[in-house]
């Protein structure tokens, strides 16, 4: 299955968002993923993105006021491992 492992910010109006594939070289996939960005007044939007079989991404996506968490997988659509966390 799938390792991932990555990051997520805000910053200017944009939240930016860093994942990675840390399994074996040999095992890594292309694969689409959701990405929900829950804002602190209750506003939820979701993102679809692309990860390349290289095993990296890095993805920014505007938004209008203060983001309360980023969520990977929402509606758990993705057999995985996931390490996903806010970093500054």
């Amino acid at each position: 299955i799938p390792v991932l492992e990555g990051s997520w910010r805000t910053q200017d109006g944009v939240v930016e968002i860093d994942l990675h594939q840390v399994q074996d070289q040999a095992y890594r996939f292309r694969l689409p993923i959701e990405i929900a960005i829950r804002m602190q007044d209750g506003s939820e939007s979701v993102h679809t993105l692309e990860m390349p079989e290289s095993g990296s991404v890095r993805q920014s996506i505007p938004v209008d006021g203060e983001v309360a968490e980023v969520v990977m997988d929402p509606n758990t659509r993705l057999l995985a491992e996931w390490r996903f966390q806010r970093g500054d």
